[in-house]
């Protein structure tokens, strides 16, 4: 399988590249056909590719799209056990996308968005098998670092998220339902983002959707869950009128539509949480502990 191994020498790299990009669609193929200690090598030297080769190369998304086929196969195709060579290297693959995202940023939305498109099906295919399940709810420690991540001195660093167009977005943010369960960690990097100024309401309000929704199936504890809600609502800068009378700006104004639509809407989410009075209750606890983000960004 040295077809696909990168030159030594920079002399001939080129013709390489062109080959490779040309037989990297048949992969999926040979992988399904071969024999199985000729799949470990064809595997094998296609991850070495995958790694190799420059995050947003043409190369690196030709090996995405040939993953794609290896990772969420067709219904007829048959799912891989953990004897077979493909799942090892299944595995290796789940763990570099949220890698290989965050080292993309936001310089290259086409191909952020192909990563994202992959992680979205894998959550969809993490479903109906017990060890993706298990791989995907795993990534979402890497992917913390794609919302935002706290410096020393208590400081937000936002990740590539905010920056993206907002179809890349919208990716991400539907497949944050698919994870089985979202811990404290993910809440509070989701959390900052909806939090930033920069952040489209239209994204905000769409978050705070898809979490209520997860958490309606089980995947988000109540505690948590609420602990997310007096986050936003209590860490949520608004402009007083006072402070900007008359020369106020649209951007001020609307922040502050904003604010009264989000606490609608978290009120809204806890009246279909259960009981008023034992909601109140856990809110009441929720409020007297500390919030989600115990840090203040800059």
């Amino acid at each position: 399988m040295r077809f696909l191994a990168r030159p030594a020498v920079t002399h001939g790299q080129a013709v390489w590249g062109k080959h490779v990009l040309s037989l990297l669609p048949f992969i999926p193929k040979f992988v399904r056909q071969v024999a199985s200690d000729w799949k470990f090598r064809l595997l094998q030297t296609f991850t070495m590719t995958f790694e190799d080769c420059s995050p947003e190369s043409s190369l690196k998304l030709t090996c995405l799209s040939a993953m794609e086929e290896l990772l969420v196969p067709t219904d007829e195709m048959v799912c891989p056990d953990a004897s077979d060579p493909l799942f090892e290297h299944q595995i290796i693959w789940i763990r570099a996308l949220p890698v290989l995202l965050i080292l993309l940023d936001d310089k290259h939305p086409s191909s952020s968005q192909v990563v994202l498109h992959l992680l979205l099906r894998l959550g969809q295919r993490a479903c109906m098998n017990s060890s993706f399940a298990w791989e995907y709810d795993n990534i979402q420690y890497s992917l913390s670092k794609f919302y935002s991540s706290c410096q020393e001195g208590g400081e937000i660093c936002y990740g590539p998220f905010l920056r993206l167009p907002r179809d890349s977005q919208e990716l991400s943010i539907c497949g944050l339902y698919y994870f089985s369960y979202l811990d404290q960690l993910s809440l509070k990097s989701i959390a900052s983002c909806c939090l930033c100024p920069e952040l489209e309401p239209f994204v905000l309000f769409r978050i705070t959707e898809v979490l209520h929704s997860s958490f309606n199936d089980g995947h988000i504890q109540i505690a948590d869950h609420m602990s997310f809600f007096v986050t936003l609502l209590s860490r949520f800068k608004v402009f007083p009128e006072n402070i900007y009378p008359a020369v106020e700006n649209d951007v001020k104004i609307s922040n502050r539509g904003t604010f009264k639509s989000l606490t609608n809407t978290v009120c809204s989410c806890l009246s279909q949480m259960g009981d008023d009075s034992l909601v109140f209750q856990i809110l009441e606890k929720s409020n007297t502990s500390p919030t989600i983000i115990t840090t203040t960004s800059r």
